[in-house]
């Protein structure tokens, strides 16, 4: 006659089942001999609570029920109870857990094994009596005698476990872009940046109009570290008889055309540090390279004048892209906090050139000059898909380089080496994909001192970033 065979299999998983958040619960999985007509059945309970559950693959069961499984120790002590002739099954209890569980679980499982016979029976045909039972019914972890007309096969198989995600990342809090300073963020951003400034000649009272274009590139490399390459190009259209400097042992200027340039373009990287969950710190490091047009020892009068007007469309913020024939290092460093909706943002940095062509160019006398600017942006969301933000700007030559030194009427020196303005505008939040964001944003700047306040500047500014 074929041994009757059943196997128990023990499993333990951590419950995250509605309003059982925390218990454990023992997943014991039956497979009897065909017999007794048990298929795979699965008996699963909770504390002392003993239920039964049918399924063919306890993954399936595990995925359906929302359990994942956690790490058991292997069977520690197994026992058989009390059992139909002719069937022989075992229940694998797991170190330290406690005897009313184990007591629960062994009485679910005498049933389930009975029930599963009784329906696989004849309804005319006798149950077999057992073989042996145990001196008392309440002591169901006593050992029972083995029948002693066949030996039972017993095999245990070793606990499963089934892969469950990892929680995804709670979503990050908005973040207002600025508009002149630099992301305090590492991410992969084209960004399209765009000024279109108008100003007036104080003398004649003519106008003209400047634009100032950048395209920027970065690719977010770890989630702290993200190069750039940013570029751009400067189209000037002056007031209407507007003359150049004079050249030296002249007295009237060239007459300035229309000027168009391609600019420095600046190459670094920015690196970030969270500092908890609401501040965070962004620190820079560039490099300009002097391959601009409209430099060395004798550049084109309205070129020449379109670099001037295009670092004051850009509101003196990027001097270091407009001094064509200089070499410039840019360290910098971004602290914002970021939290609740609201976005406030502080930054510094440091410009130090060094002139590498145009030594015979008298706009070009300083070996080295020294910038510094700073700023102060604070952006708020209304709505997840608009935000609102304004930022504070100052410029200031630490160097006095021969373009400022004594002044140039009608302005002081003092005029000359200091530039602030403010701006405010609105920006979109787009979502385009899982992670792509097209963040669109117009603003207004405007002059707080001269020479721009002067000469009556005011830029608008289109910036077209697309994150991924």
């Amino acid at each position: 006659m074929d041994q009757p065979v059943l196997r128990v299999v023990p499993i333990e998983y951590a419950s995250v089942l509605p309003g059982r958040v925390g218990l454990i619960a023992k997943t014991v999985s039956l497979d009897a001999c065909p017999k007794h007509g048990v298929r795979n059945q699965t008996v699963t309970y909770l504390d002392v609570a003993a239920f039964l559950q049918r399924s063919r693959c306890r993954e399936t069961f595990a995925t359906r029920q929302s359990i994942k499984p956690i790490h058991m120790n292997i069977l520690s002590r197994v026992t058989t109870q009390p059992r139909p002739a002719g069937c022989t099954y075992l229940f694998a209890r797991n170190a330290g857990l406690p005897a009313h569980i184990t007591l629960s679980c062994a009485l679910a499982s005498g049933l389930l094994v009975c029930a599963s016979q009784a329906r696989a029976q004849p309804a005319d045909a006798p149950l077999e009596a057992p073989a042996a039972a145990p001196a008392s019914a309440a002591t169901p972890l006593a050992e029972p005698a083995a029948p002693a007309e066949q030996t039972p096969v017993i095999t245990a198989e070793p606990p499963t476990t089934s892969t469950v995600e990892p929680p995804a990342k709670p979503t990050p809090p908005p973040y207002s872009l600025p508009w002149q300073l630099r992301p305090a963020a590492a991410a992969t951003v084209l960004r399209s940046d765009t000024a279109f400034a108008f100003y007036e000649n104080p003398k004649s009272h003519k106008s003209g109009n400047t634009v100032a274009s950048m395209l920027l590139g970065s690719y977010k490399l770890t989630d702290s570290f993200a190069p750039m390459l940013r570029m751009g190009i400067v189209s000037n259209s002056p007031p209407a008889g507007a003359t150049a400097a004079p050249a030296p042992g002249k007295t009237v200027g060239a007459t300035l055309d229309s000027g168009f340039t391609f600019i420095n373009p600046v190459i670094g990287g920015t690196y970030l540090w969270k500092l908890g969950s609401d501040f965070r710190l962004a620190a820079f490091l560039g490099v300009t390279l002097p391959v601009g047009s409209g430099g060395g020892d004798t550049p084109n009068p309205s070129d020449a004048e379109a670099n001037t007007r295009g670092a004051s469309a850009r509101s003196a913020m990027d001097n270091a892209m407009f001094a064509v024939n200089y070499f410039t290092i840019i360290p910098g460093v971004d602290v914002a906090y970021v939290a609740h909706g609201l976005t406030v943002q502080a930054e510094a940095t440091l410009f130090q050139m060094e002139r590498v062509r145009g030594d015979k160019n008298a706009a070009n006398k300083d070996a080295a000059r020294t910038n510094f600017t700073t700023g102060l942006h604070v952006g708020y969301f209304f709505i997840p898909q608009l935000s609102a933000g304004v930022e504070l700007r100052h410029q200031r030559w630490l160097s006095t380089p021969s373009t400022i030194k004594g002044g140039k009427p009608p302005y002081t020196e003092d005029e000359l080496r200091d530039t602030s303005t403010f701006a405010f505008g609105l920006r979109g939040h787009i979502k385009l994909g899982a992670k792509s964001w097209l963040r669109p944003g117009v603003s207004y700047s405007l002059p707080l001192d001269n020479p721009l306040a002067k000469q009556k500047y005011g830029a608008v500014q289109l910036d077209i970033p697309v994150i991924f």
